[in-house]
């Protein structure tokens, strides 16, 4: 009888990742519109470590590739771990923004960072991870986009050969 839940158990598993699986498909309709993020400009330390840390500039790229209009209505956004020139705790921007159907619209925003490595230079030019998430409302109900990029990249650093 154990033997049996557990075959069912495993059975049941298997048809959920299945089904899974087979919603993510990239050759599918899209599910939500297509976010990418990047820092505009640099962090220039120069040896200041204000307690509130600094702020930077970002840039999030939405296209939609719907035939309707979507709203972008937050985005929460924070560093991976505390590797790189500088960290970021979890934040969210509220938004009501409006994206036309098949266009992309770039929107501005600024969050705090805290500096964590400087260069011989006294700048800060280490990569760093960052990930986030985008929620919209549509027509057809609430949405939302997984992002993640790297930034803070400057011609210092290199990609590898």
């Amino acid at each position: 009888m154990k033997n049996k839940s557990i075959a069912l158990l495993y059975g049941a598993l298997t048809v959920v990742l299945a089904a899974g699986c087979a919603t993510q498909s990239p050759d599918g309709p899209p599910r939500a519109p297509q976010v990418t993020l990047e820092q505009v400009g640099s962090v220039m330390e120069m040896g200041v470590s204000p307690s509130g840390g600094i702020p930077m500039q970002y840039v999030l790229k939405i296209q939609n590739p719907f035939d309707h209009e979507v709203k972008l209505r937050s985005v929460e956004i924070g560093t991976i771990g505390d590797a790189g020139g500088y960290s970021m705790k979890q934040v969210r921007h509220n938004f009501d923004e409006t994206i036309p159907a098949l266009s992309t619209r770039e929107i501005r925003f600024r969050a705090w960072v805290r500096v964590l490595i400087e260069s011989e230079m006294r700048s800060v030019d280490h990569p760093v991870l960052l990930r986030g998430i985008a929620r919209f409302e549509s027509p057809s109900g609430p949405m939302s986009r997984n992002f993640s990029a790297r930034v803070n990249q400057t011609s210092k650093v290199s990609s590898g050969s």
